[in-house]
């Protein structure tokens, strides 16, 4: 006796359904293999099949499927690009809200970006602390030992002076 699953055929809306839920609990947002976009997967998946839509979908076929509808919507953009003239004017449902999930994912990776090069800096911005703090104590050794060196040279005049005193009294 085996258990046999039903094939999900995904239809317009329900394309449209998964990427307003992406729009909304943006997975993206998280890192790529974290516990936390695995949680928003979940999710998504979870929000899909409780809705009247009629969607039997599991966690790995929405990842799949959105990953198999930005490419193709990304391919098709990059075509249009190349293609002179054309420009894509007639927008349905479907292609806003993949422009929409497609400008926020931008938008993340930019917010990334932007930590990364500020964690950079700061980086950048404490190694030269340290050597500017190396530096210091370097040259504050050098200083300190120029001045024993000249006190003892002054100590060594002094004790030649007090030894001649000494001895011109003797």
């Amino acid at each position: 006796m085996s258990i046999r699953k039903e094939v999900f055929v995904w239809r317009k809306h329900h394309k449209i359904a998964l990427l307003r839920e992406i729009l909304v609990v943006e997975p993206y947002v998280h890192k790529v293999g974290s516990k936390e976009r695995g949680n928003a997967w979940t999710l998504i998946a979870e929000n899909l099949n409780s809705t009247e839509h009629g969607f039997k979908v599991s966690i790995r076929s929405v990842r799949e499927k959105f990953s198999k509808l930005y490419e193709e919507w990304l391919k098709k953009e990059r075509d249009e690009e190349k293609a002179s003239g054309i420009e894509g004017t007639d927008e349905d449902e479907f292609e806003m809200a993949m422009r929409d999930v497609h400008e926020r994912m931008e938008e993340v990776k930019e917010e990334w970006n932007k930590e990364s090069e500020k964690v950079a800096e700061e980086k950048q911005m404490a190694i030269d602390m340290r050597k500017t703090a190396t530096e210091i104590i370097g040259q504050t050794k050098r200083r300190k030992s120029m001045e024993d060196e000249s006190e003892d040279e002054e100590d060594e005049g002094k004790s030649g002076k007090d030894d001649k005193q000494l001895g011109g009294k003797e």
